[in-house]
């Protein structure tokens, strides 16, 4: 009697394996075939394993003599584990920057019913970012030639979007893609510039969907060179009568004839600053000041000395006036460097207008003479305060240049700055000092608008 070899079977997903072979044949010298028995009792081809058995069948003749022969039938798990459950993609819009996920596990299934080995990317009940996340968790059983169960899906968390933002006009913005584009920042060109001063360099989109800081930013404006350079000029003059206003009219003219006739106008000998050299605004005070003298007597009969004051009131007059270098209509490029260098040289003819002055006081070409009377400089006297660059109407004073209050604003005149017209108010165009009321009954949702259609009824 003889056996088949042993057999190797592939189990199936339900961790079973049907096996098929021949059955052994005794045979006996008696010509009676012997009894067969196999074990397990009542196996036979084809027959469904669950696990690896040993096959052994048994033959007896009627001497009682007995042959064993057996194979094995050994059940391979040749397939890897299986996906049951994969949890679902999942989008979430998130109120703060992290948030705690969480889901279901996933679940697998092996033929060998072998406890399998599990392992995850991610856990549930984890804390996310904002971002695209791939979690995945891979299945192993026990035979390593196996290919994996794996099971993958996607969350996906985003913030609560913010209201799109407009590029500041005549500007530009930049935003940062790597975080859903919640940082931008606003730029202006060569040719322009920011007239209100930025709060921030960078506006943040926060999580809860505003923009941080919440107010907008302003727009660009174009940038223009300094409407002229001004300098006070104070100067004494001692002896005179100047009471009358005859007296100080007179004086008035003469000193104007007097500077232009100086080397003050030798400072402005550009073409294009032909006549825009000029004093403006000149006054005539007129005071009675202390002239304090001491005389100073031996005493016969002492030996100290003793002295004698003497006072007198003397007239003195003040002249105040504004030296300007007018900049208006200076032919340039509309670039900041050409709007700065226009300023710097009205600043350098300032100077030199300064100096000359100093000089003509010192070599006393500034003495007037009204009726007759000479009026004598007080070199000491002579005060010029540093030049100082001027805009025009509606504009404001950046560092070097000058830019127009954009529409929606207005020049606040004391501060000399541009101010967000207030809810209520309106102002349509540029370089203004002052914002249009809405009519009654009506008001802007918003300060610094810029259309009258935005007037609306409560």
């Amino acid at each position: 009697m003889r056996c088949p070899s042993d057999i190797r079977a592939s189990i199936s997903i339900n961790s079973t394996a049907l096996v098929n072979w021949t059955e052994p044949v005794a045979l006996d010298n008696s010509n009676l075939a012997p009894q067969v028995t196999v074990s397990p009792p009542g196996i036979s081809p084809p027959h469904i394993f669950n696990e690896t058995t040993l096959v052994v069948y048994t033959a007896i003749d009627a001497s009682g003599n007995e042959r064993q022969c057996s194979f094995r039938v050994i059940l391979e798990d040749n397939l890897g584990p299986m996906v049951v459950y994969c949890p679902p993609d999942q989008s979430i819009t998130a109120t703060q920057m992290n948030t705690l996920l969480t889901w279901n596990d996933p679940k697998f299934k092996d033929n060998s019913n072998t406890p399998l080995v599990i392992r995850c990317s991610h856990q549930s009940g984890t804390q996310f970012y904002w971002g695209t996340w791939n979690v995945h968790c891979t299945a192993f059983d026990n035979n390593p030639d196996n290919n994996p169960a794996v099971c993958q899906f996607t969350l996906r968390i985003k913030p609560k979007k913010c209201p799109a933002l407009t590029p500041p006009k005549d500007g530009a913005m930049a935003c940062d893609d790597w975080m859903f584009g919640r940082f931008c920042s606003p730029f202006c060109n060569n040719k322009t510039d920011f007239a209100q001063p930025l709060p921030t360099s960078i506006w943040a989109c926060g999580a809860k969907g505003f923009w941080l800081p919440p107010i907008r930013w302003p727009d660009c404006t174009k940038v223009y060179n300094p409407n002229e350079v001004r300098m006070a000029m104070d100067l004494h003059y001692y002896y005179g009568d100047c009471t009358t206003p005859e007296a100080q009219a007179q004086i008035q003219q003469n000193f104007i004839k007097l500077l232009n006739e100086s080397q003050f106008q030798d400072a402005c000998r550009d073409p294009s600053l032909k006549d825009k050299c000029i004093a403006e605004n000149v006054k005539v005070t007129c005071s009675l000041v202390d002239s304090v003298t001491s005389r100073k007597k031996r005493a016969i009969d002492e030996g100290d000395h003793h002295s004698r004051t003497r006072r007198s009131l003397v007239p003195r007059t003040t002249i105040n006036l504004v030296i300007v270098v007018s900049l208006d209509g200076i032919e340039a490029n509309d670039t900041k460097e050409s709007q700065i260098m226009i300023g710097e040289e009205g600043i350098k003819i300032a100077k030199d207008i300064s100096s000359q002055i100093k000089n003509a006081v010192d070599n006393g070409n500034l003495s007037l003479t009204i009726n007759g009377t000479v009026f004598i400089a007080d070199k000491q006297s002579l005060n010029i305060s540093d030049p100082k660059r001027f805009c025009t109407r509606g504009q404001t004073l950046k560092g070097e240049y000058c830019l127009n209050c954009t529409a929606g604003t207005y020049l606040n005149k004391t501060l000399g700055t541009c101010e967000d017209c207030p809810i209520g108010t309106y102002q349509e165009l540029d370089a203004q000092e002052r914002c249009m009321t809405c009519p009654q009954r009506t008001s802007t949702t918003e300060s610094r608008t810029d259309n009258s259609s935005s007037c609306l009824g409560n």
